[in-house]
């Protein structure tokens, strides 16, 4: 089924982390076509309800456990392979289906073994490449909605295994599906340059509100939250799509570069571009995240709450995960020591030896950190080894024999 399989081994993986790559910002390692991606590309990350990461790139759909990627491209001779190698969006359905958009239809995909059916909303000129025609989005309840560019709305029927179209909105012909609501309201763009919302029940829509919008030269994008933004020139602009007259209004960031996506993460607004990556907070300032010339297409804050970014050229890039005793640890200690042992007993609490920091001990739950100093050695307070039993912890030193 156009499957490829790629292990990532140490040395491979830590090419991509080796310093004459000074593009690549501090604290993320890089994933790329050097170690296993289909494709340097990456318009679209996602992590699905197993806590496997997917990467959507120019050329093939990525699948990455953290040990090795499996790429999926289509194949002409293999009716079940992927429809198009041009991935736009990556999504899962509540029945543990992916939903991958492409430039040449919708596939659902089965990841229990690697199956794909595709779903071409009536489109019947494959010989005809545009980009972005289709477009996909799942609600929470977990309704699907799709389009093509210049179609209807269309949502999925599990019983028939099919798309039919949405009923009670026949008149909109529409751009795009752009997204649901916390109220479950699907928002789409018109080719009347507006954006309508509606609520969808059982394959119709109801209570349908159009909002104008000004005259488009650039996509609209969702934050994932509570606003849909657009760019004119170096202005950003946004709506809150919970007032109940929304408009578009300044919203004071300003860009030099092209707004490629917006993510709200937890307060934190990240800016993916073609200059790079930002994050603003709640002023209008922005923070820089990568270097310019490393233009960013996508954002996601994964488990761990570790951030990854899909660059354009690049691959991936992954925040480095630093668990919190061990940021904990570097604020109490001040100073960063070579780690060589690390113990937990049952209690929870965290033993960590180090070479030249002594024997650190942090509760799990929080409480007192204590560090202490174990003397002189070949290599002054120097734990090498660490061992728990019972209520005992047994350290072992440099130089200066056993203590418990």
């Amino acid at each position: 089924m156009g499957i490829r399989t790629f292990i990532i081994s140490a040395a491979a993986y830590m090419l991509c982390t080796i310093p004459s790559l000074a593009s690549v910002p501090d604290g993320f390692i890089q994933i790329n076509n050097n170690t296993g991606l289909s494709n340097s590309s990456v318009t679209s990350i996602f992590q699905d309800s197993d806590d496997v990461m997917w990467f959507g790139t120019w050329n093939g759909l990525n699948r990455y456990d953290g040990a090795s990627i499996i790429q999926y491209h289509p194949q002409a001779t293999e009716k079940n392979s992927i429809s198009h190698q041009v991935i736009r969006s990556i999504a899962e359905d509540s029945r543990g289906y992916l939903w991958v958009a492409t430039d040449f239809g919708i596939n659902r995909m089965d990841r229990t073994d690697g199956s794909f059916d595709a779903f071409f909303l009536g489109y019947d000129r494959p010989y005809i490449y545009e980009e972005g025609i289709f477009s996909c989005t799942i609600s929470a309840g977990g309704t699907v909605a799709a389009a093509r560019k210049g179609g209807q709305i269309s949502v999925f029927d599990y019983e028939s295994g099919n798309f039919r179209l949405l009923e009670g909105c026949e008149g909109l012909t529409v751009t795009a599906v752009l997204f649901f609501d916390a109220y479950g309201r699907l928002w789409v763009l018109t080719e009347d340059n507006t954006v309508a919302r509606m609520s969808v029940s059982k394959g119709h829509a109801s209570d349908i509100a159009v909002t104008d919008m000004p005259a488009l030269h650039g996509r609209l994008h969702f934050d994932g939250y509570d606003r849909i933004w657009y760019q004119s020139g170096e202005k950003l602009y946004c709506m809150d799509i919970y007032d109940p007259d929304p408009e578009m209004a300044d919203s004071g960031l300003r860009i030099r570069s092209t707004l490629n996506s917006i993510r709200n993460m937890d307060g934190e607004i990240f800016l993916c571009t073609t200059g790079g990556c930002y994050v603003s907070g709640k002023g209008p300032d922005l923070e820089r995240l990568t270097e310019e010339e490393i233009p960013v297409w996508s954002v996601f804050r994964g488990s761990q709450n570790i951030l990854w970014l899909g660059t354009d050229g690049k691959g991936v890039l992954k925040e480095k995960y630093r668990p919190e005793f061990i940021s904990a640890l570097d604020r109490q200690v001040g100073r960063k020591f070579p780690v060589r042992a690390i113990a937990i007993d049952r209690k929870g609490t965290v033993y960590i030896g180090s070479k030249g920091g002594g024997l650190s001990i942090l509760p799990m739950g929080g409480g007192i950190f204590h560090n202490l100093d174990v003397g002189p050695g070949k290599t002054y307070n120097s734990v090498l080894a660490l061992e728990i039993s019972g209520e005992r912890v047994y350290v072992g030193t440099d130089g200066d024999g056993l203590l418990y």
